[in-house]
């Protein structure tokens, strides 16, 4: 039976916390998970490895294992924070550096930085794991 992308996702969500995500609709929810999900599949090099997304019925072509569940999720991770970093960035150059650095924000965005560097690190750790491991028979 194929994967579906809920699954994906539930793993996803078990590596954030978003109080952004309690006030969404399902269907705002739907629309930022599709968006990042492409992302991270491109990321995740899909097709290398023989996996398609139908994004009709939010199913992949196969069942995936959990290696492959783990890596998509960690780039989903990858997705979700880079905006936050970014945004945060980008209001350092409005303030000098010793404003900044007395500001809240700063601290925040080393932190944020950090989880997406840790994020691209374990995407990539469980993308060789899957590497070493022999393909499946289906």
């Amino acid at each position: 039976m194929p994967t579906t992308f809920e699954e994906v996702y539930t793993q996803f969500l078990t590596k954030i916390i978003d109080y952004d995500f309690i006030t969404m609709t399902q269907d705002e929810k739907a629309i930022l998970m599709n968006t990042k999900f492409k992302s991270a599949l491109a990321k995740f090099k899909a097709k290398k490895r023989n996996i398609e997304a139908d994004y009709v019925l939010n199913t992949f072509n196969r069942e995936l294992d959990d290696l492959e569940i783990e890596a998509i999720a960690c780039w989903l991770l990858y997705e979700w924070i880079t905006p936050k970093v970014n945004n945060v960035e980008m209001f350092e150059h409005r303030l000098n550096t010793k404003e900044f650095q007395g500001f809240s924000e700063a601290n925040h965005l080393k932190e944020m930085q950090q989880i997406r560097k840790d994020a691209e690190g374990e995407a990539f750790y469980w993308g060789n794991q899957i590497k070493n491991t022999p393909p499946s028979n289906e």
